[in-house]
């Protein structure tokens, strides 16, 4: 935070840093953060430094089937263990998604993140989160809960399998009307060797209502543990790493 920045600037990085020491005391899959510091007039969120940096450098080569699964399950247990905590990320996209030497991966970055025992109705109908990760219901009302983080794990592992986006239009708002009204082009099209079970966890992931998703991350981690147990290839985090 610079120097000079307005007070619902200054308030709105005070309560990331909040939720960001609070959830990483409370949950294993959450980057460990310690707290404020200021030097030479900045503020800063003093964090663990996670040496394979963010998911965007994962996303650069291509990945086997059990190591997409392997990361799958972890994003869907990181965003399970921040529900517990009444924490809804609402922009859930790489670079907030990061991996360890082990590949370990735990989530940071809560600067838009909806805790359900704060009330903020000045930004109930902001337009949050990236554009290609973000759930329809986002896109239209802004109108989230942890089905919506469920959406955005669907992308992410869409990406993981495919190297493509379930939905992407020719701007932002193009994007967004793909988002709403078209349906995720599917798996199949991009990679004939996925697993159908896989592939239909990852759609139901991209399911346009709410209702028509998992209802916890915990659910779609467990189906993905089944569907690789299936094939004889869990992948252990020191599986991984070697």
């Amino acid at each position: 935070l610079v120097a000079g920045s307005g007070d619902r600037e200054v308030q709105a990085f005070q309560r990331e840093c909040e939720i960001a020491v609070d959830a990483s005391q409370r949950c294993t899959r959450v980057a460990r953060a310690y707290g404020r510091t200021t030097i030479h007039g900045k503020e800063y969120l003093v964090m663990m430094r996670y040496h394979h940096g963010d998911f965007s450098k994962v996303l650069e080569r291509p990945l086997s089937v059990p190591a997409a699964i392997h990361f799958g399950w972890q994003l869907c247990e990181g965003l399970e263990q921040l529900h517990g905590c009444g924490i809804v990320v609402r922009d859930l996209k790489p670079s907030n998604i990061l991996v360890d030497v082990r590949g370990h991966l735990v989530l940071s970055d809560f600067g838009i993140a909806k805790v359900q025992t704060l009330e903020r109705p000045t930004e109930t109908n902001m337009l949050k989160g990236k554009v290609l990760y973000m759930a329809p219901e986002q896109c239209q009302s802004g109108v989230v809960d942890r089905r919506t983080d469920v959406y955005a794990a669907g992308v992410v592992l869409y990406r993981l399998l495919t190297g493509s986006f379930p939905n992407r239009g020719t701007n932002a708002f193009d994007t967004m009307r793909s988002i709403i009204h078209d349906a995720a082009v599917p798996i199949s099209t991009h990679n004939l060797d996925i697993p159908p079970a896989l592939a239909d966890i990852t759609m139901r992931a991209l399911s346009k209502s709410p209702n028509a998703r998992y209802a916890t991350a915990r659910e779609m981690q467990l189906e993905l543990v089944e569907v690789s147990k299936s094939m004889g290839a869990f992948v252990s985090d020191l599986d991984f790493a070697s």
